[in-house]
């Protein structure tokens, strides 16, 4: 998504499209916001937030736009927080299915390089044997 070196993370991912979701609820355009907040923010950095681009969007950009599009930035953030523990679960779980499909899943146990102790447990190999 990112133009230039900077590394996007789940949570900026989630906020650039809850930015661009409220933009889009309250039926601003890119210069309809950057107006409404006397250029504060430029329609470029607008667009660029709404469209994932350069830089994510910083704390005081996030506020100004939930303040002109009437949206409240506790739920928004509440929104955004959850929409990228989703995202990591559903990544997660997407890896794991993967791996099971490609076959390269395999119990822990069978790759411990000290498995046979593990095995054995406290009693050693001889603990069928009588004392």
């Amino acid at each position: 998504m990112p133009t230039k070196k900077y590394q996007w993370s789940k949570e900026d991912i989630a906020a650039a499209t809850a930015i661009d979701r409220i933009i889009k609820k309250a039926g601003k355009t890119n210069a309809a916001v950057a107006e409404a907040l006397d250029n504060a923010i430029s329609y470029n950095r607008v667009r660029d937030i709404r469209n994932g681009f350069k830089a994510p969007v910083r704390l005081s950009e996030f506020l100004a736009i939930c303040g002109i599009c009437d949206a409240d930035p506790i739920t928004t953030l509440q929104k955004v927080i959850s929409d990228a523990k989703a995202k990591e679960e559903d990544e997660r779980v997407s890896t794991a299915l993967e791996k099971v499909q490609r076959g390269d899943m395999a119990l822990a146990a069978y790759a411990i390089d000290n498995k046979q102790e593990y095995i054995d447990g406290e009693a050693g190999p001889d603990y069928d044997e009588p004392a």
